[in-house]
């Protein structure tokens, strides 16, 4: 295997993030740094053109900065969402208030990421919302298994129940001829 292979299979198994932010400087070393960390990763400067390139399955969290011209941070999310319901997205902030994070995490955010970033702190947040998203993904397998095993009980029970009734049926049936 070749480094860049090697490189390709690290990043792939490490996660795919699709990266938003209207500042170029902060996407550029976000990209980088997270790419270095062995994530795949994407920016856009524009929330439009990342909704353009945005399809489902493509990228496992979307990092999206709150504030921008075209669309804040929160209606990126909504929108992603509607074309990748199984995204899951952190927000990132200079604006460190207690309102904007409830108002991340009402938007359908995992988490949030304060400006400027540090690595030991964007790290562990991006592998917690990961882990989050894979526990959904697991949990909406073992409700959906469930569902299945429920409806083949059902099924079973109803011939149970009929087998049981033409069986009666038939025991009786001689004894109304004798």
């Amino acid at each position: 295997m070749t480094p860049q292979e090697s490189n390709a299979a690290s990043a792939a198994m490490r996660g795919r993030l699709l990266i938003v932010d209207d500042e170029s400087a902060q996407l550029r070393a976000l990209c980088e740094t997270l790419g270095l960390e062995g994530y795949s990763t994407e920016g856009f400067a524009s929330p439009r053109a990342a909704l353009a390139a945005l399809q489902p399955g493509r990228y496992e969290l979307l990092l999206t900065d709150l504030m921008m011209p075209e669309m804040d941070g929160i209606e990126l999310i909504a929108a992603a969402r509607r074309i990748d319901p199984e995204l899951g997205a952190v927000v990132m902030t200079g604006n460190a208030s207690v309102d904007s994070a409830v108002q991340a995490m009402r938007g359908g955010a995992l988490d949030y990421i304060l400006k400027p970033f540090r690595l030991s702190v964007i790290l562990p947040v991006i592998e917690r919302a990961r882990d989050i998203q894979r526990l959904r993904r697991d949990n909406a397998r073992l409700l959906d298994a469930e569902r299945r095993h429920a409806a083949d009980l059902a099924a079973a029970y109803q011939d149970l129940e009929a087998f049981s009734y033409s069986v009666s049926h038939d025991l009786r049936a001689p004894l109304l001829f004798v």
